[in-house]
């Protein structure tokens, strides 16, 4: 095919996509930022740096409107097959569609980490993972588990090669209005070791290089760095918030656009508070301005034990001085440095089970579904929610953050066992909560027993 027309043909169909971008912005009312992009789209002085649109937003000069600069970048690649560069092209395009929809972090409501399990020999669970479709649409945003970066820098699949389709199904979902849902996957590196090497010894040069082939191929909204419960420190005198931020830093810098987010455990914050030992905790001020956001998990706040079975490991109060609560959560979070304005939670909105049995399950087998069909065999080793404790868990996530997060949103009810007549009856149910609407009831989870 002659290259001048597939040139051609690329700048109409950028134009369409332009305009479409424009009018998703202005529903999102992000006209201003859609404005630098657009800019960058034709200007004439960035001939070199669009090879790379995302990178170079922010450095575009909107008074020089005058030629389409990504043609200059299918040019630069003219020694490819033409209908390669096309595709190329408008495969960038689609990608600053992506990051110029909706607004910045999590969405302030509900989000939804998905887990994807099955069970091979579908006999304990289903063969075949909830369908992607069939999600609810009123999940803000999805999250997954997740990356790994190597000692090589590179950024492969935590678990399963299965995880790239699953981040790859979720990133082509598009809800009710046709609008593509964000996604942000939890990014790990392989040891400790490796996490700190990354933070004090390298640069972050070639990790970074290495996020940007990833999120070229998958581009997901956002990362949510786990894997470090505590400051790591390898040597004496070790700053490591000095570090950490210079390591975001250049992240964010190769890759204009991406979130970066900080994981964190609300056992520990919480223990931290109680036991008055901050030193060995984060100093969030020197860490509010580099993320732009923190998920607190609650999903290891306790462990399932008998005080627990009936109402779930996230209780508001408890007799038990053993027992960690909410309340005393949010003592500690008050008094905490984080900035609240980017903090969401993660709940759990299935089922736990006691460690000492955990590993006889399949991740899927733990579910809702399982349980209702069989809670006499349950009874007295998983720890469930009530309809109540799922609404007050949503109330205090309005209350003390931006959103929250369900976990896991395909282990809930499946195969409606529970007779709710709703297959994600828990998330709808913190989410009635969260919106401090009418509570949604049903007689499954109106007594665990």
């Amino acid at each position: 095919m002659n290259s001048l027309l597939v040139v051609n043909i690329c700048i109409v169909l950028s134009h369409i996509l332009i305009l479409v971008n424009i009018t998703t912005a202005k529903k999102a009312k992000d006209a201003l930022f859609t404005r630098h992009v657009l800019t960058c789209l034709y200007t004439p002085r960035r001939v070199k740096t669009c090879n790379n649109i995302l990178s170079t937003y922010t450095q575009c000069n909107e008074y020089h409107v005058r030629k389409i600069c990504i043609v200059s970048f299918i040019l630069e690649y003219n020694i490819r097959f033409s209908f390669i560069m096309c595709k190329d092209n408008l495969y960038a395009t689609t990608l600053l569609l992506f990051y110029t929809r909706g607004g910045t972090r999590l969405r302030d409501s509900g989000s939804c980490k998905y887990l994807g399990g099955i069970d091979p020999k579908n006999k304990r669970c289903h063969k075949d993972k909830v369908k992607f479709k069939k999600l609810p649409h009123e999940c803000s945003a999805y999250i997954y588990d997740g990356m790994n970066c190597t000692s090589t820098y590179q950024i492969l699949p935590r678990y399963s090669t299965t995880d790239l389709e699953n981040i790859r199904s979720l990133i082509d979902l598009k809800g009710d209005d046709g609008e593509f849902h964000d996604v942000y996957t939890f990014y790990v590196h392989e040891t400790i070791q490796d996490f700190g090497e990354a933070i004090f010894i390298e640069n972050g040069e070639a990790e970074a290089q290495g996020v940007k082939k990833f999120i070229g191929d998958y581009p997901v909204k956002g990362l949510i760095l786990g894997g470090i419960d505590k400051p790591i420190i390898f040597e004496a005198g070790d700053d490591f918030h000095k570090n950490f931020t210079a390591y975001v830093r250049t992240i964010k810098t190769v890759n204009p656009g991406l979130e970066i987010g900080f994981y964190l455990s609300a056992r520990y914050l919480t223990q931290v508070s109680i036991n008055g030992d901050s030193s060995i905790w984060y100093d969030f001020v020197k860490m509010n301005d580099v993320l732009d956001f923190y998920l607190i998990e609650f999903t290891t706040f306790n462990e399932c034990v008998n005080e627990l079975l009936q109402g779930g490991i996230t209780p508001i109060d408890s007799l038990d001085k053993g027992i960690l609560t909410l309340n005393k959560f949010a003592d500690a979070f008050k008094n905490c440095t984080i900035d609240k304005e980017k903090v969401y939670f993660e709940f759990l909105i299935n089922p736990k089970v006691m460690t000492k049995i955990r590993n006889t399950f399949f991740l899927c087998e733990i579910s809702y579904n399982e349980y209702c069909e069989n809670h006499k065999n349950y009874d007295f080793m998983w720890c469930v929610d009530t309809q109540d404790m799922l609404y007050e868990k949503g109330k205090f996530a309005k209350q003390y953050s931006k959103g929250f997060v369900g976990s896991e949103i395909d282990l809930v009810d499946r195969d409606n066992k529970c007779k709710c007549d709703n297959k994600y009856i828990t998330f709808y149910m913190m989410l009635r909560g969260y919106n401090n609407e009418d509570p949604l009831t049903c007689d499954a989870y109106a007594r665990p027993t």
